[in-house]
């Protein structure tokens, strides 16, 4: 099958969803209302709900009758899901204590789900399925903003409540308040060397966009693949804005 066809999307895109409320409901086994704390049940969430919409209109084409086409849910809602996702697959699998190539990072269900099948199925239905020419310059510098979001929230939340219990958090609570030890800024971590981490964080997402961004922009031509740009207005426009703002 073309990769325009809207049956292959429509199958590809039921399973994805599968995967990804699978994940959910795994989260909310094993951890209950405290998967809320965690950055990869956010991901992961923010992933399934862009692939339901995507699934949704995939669905919507078919109905009018449409065999062939591509996704025509705002792009830069599943750039960013993509972004947010595939960080969770670099930290999860290459940083965090099980790496993906030890046992133990696939004896967790929940992290199976969201570690790994998730974050590569999202990534596989843009690359194949998505319109090419679709991606903005604009959005590797928008695709790191949830990420970011999510951050801003959890670190006013422990400064919060830091604060209000005087200035340390009790230990007996520390897990709901610090997602990860190097957020702990009660045991080892620096308030500084997390905001320093996190910007670190934030300009690989950056890059990652870049790297997303490229991807969109190779086609085939004559049965090679090349670097195409084809700057639209809109395109442009981002542009001028970047070159003003540099001025």
């Amino acid at each position: 099958m073309k990769r325009s066809s809207l049956l292959a999307q429509l199958i590809y895109r039921s399973i994805l969803v599968i995967v990804g409320i699978t994940g959910a409901i795994l989260g909310f086994v094993n951890k209950g209302t405290h998967c809320f704390l965690f950055y990869t049940y956010w991901s992961g969430w923010f992933a399934t709900i862009v692939a339901i919409t995507t699934l949704v209109s995939t669905i919507l084409q078919l109905a009018k009758g449409e065999k062939e086409g591509y996704n025509k849910f705002i792009p830069i809602l599943k750039f960013c899901a993509n972004i947010m996702i595939i960080a969770t697959f670099v930290v999860a699998g290459f940083v965090l204590p099980d790496k993906i190539w030890m046992k133990e990072y696939w004896t967790y269900a929940t992290g199976i789900f969201y570690h790994f099948l998730l974050p590569i199925m999202t990534v596989v239905d843009s690359v194949l399925f998505d319109k090419k020419q679709s991606y903005r310059l604009v959005y590797p510098f928008i695709g790191f903003i949830p990420s970011l979001l999510y951050w801003i929230i959890v670190i006013w939340r422990f400064l919060a409540y830091r604060s209000a219990c005087g200035g340390h958090i009790p230990q007996a609570e520390w897990a709901y308040y610090y997602p990860y030890g190097f957020t702990n800024i009660d045991n080892k971590a620096s308030l500084g060397g997390l905001i320093g981490l996190l910007a670190g964080i934030l300009v690989a997402l950056i890059l990652i966009g870049f790297i997303y961004w490229t991807v969109d922009k190779l086609v085939k031509v004559d049965g090679k693949t090349k670097f195409e740009n084809k700057i639209n207005e809109e395109e442009m426009t981002d542009i001028i804005h970047l070159l003003k703002k540099n001025k």
